[in-house]
C-alpha cells in the first residue's frame, strides 16, 4: 500500500500561547549556568527554554529561562540529556527561582 507523504500547512500548532518578543528577550540574557560558575566561558548563543512545561502540555512562554545551546542541547550535562529533574539536581537550579529572576531581569510582573 503506498502513502502519500503528509501535508505541511505552514501553521503554528500554538499561535495563541506565542509570545516571540519575550523569547527574544530571554534570548539576550546570560546562560543561568555558565553564570554561576565564575570564569566559565558561555557555550553558544543563549536560547529560552522551557522548563515547567512545553507548549504543548499546555506551559507559557514566560516560564522559560536561558540557557545557553550547550547546556540546552549539546552537552552531556544538557537539559535535553539529562531530563528535568537531573539537570536541575546537577547544576543546582531552581526553576520557580530562574523563571522569578529572568522574569524580574526583563521587568515583567510575574
Amino acid at each position: 500500500m503506498k502513502r502519500s507523504p503528509l501535508k505541511r500547512r505552514g501553521k503554528r500548532r500554538f499561535p495563541d500561547m506565542e509570545d516571540t518578543a519575550y523569547l527574544e528577550a530571554v534570548a539576550t540574557l546570560p546562560c543561568c549556568v555558565c553564570r554561576r560558575r565564575i570564569g566559565s566561558p558561555q557555550y553558544g548563543k543563549t536560547v529560552a527554554a522551557h522548563v515547567l512545561k512545553t507548549r504543548g502540555t499546555g506551559g507559557d512562554d514566560h516560564d522559560t529561562i536561558p540557557l545557553c545551546v550547550g547546556h540546552e542541547t549539546l552537552r552531556g550535562d544538557s537539559f535535553h540529556q539529562m531530563g528535568v529533574r537531573s539537570f536541575a539536581a546537577h547544576h543546582d537550579i531552581n526553576y520557580r527561582e530562574e523563571i522569578t529572576r529572568t522574569r524580574h531581569a526583563l521587568g515583567v510582573s510575574t
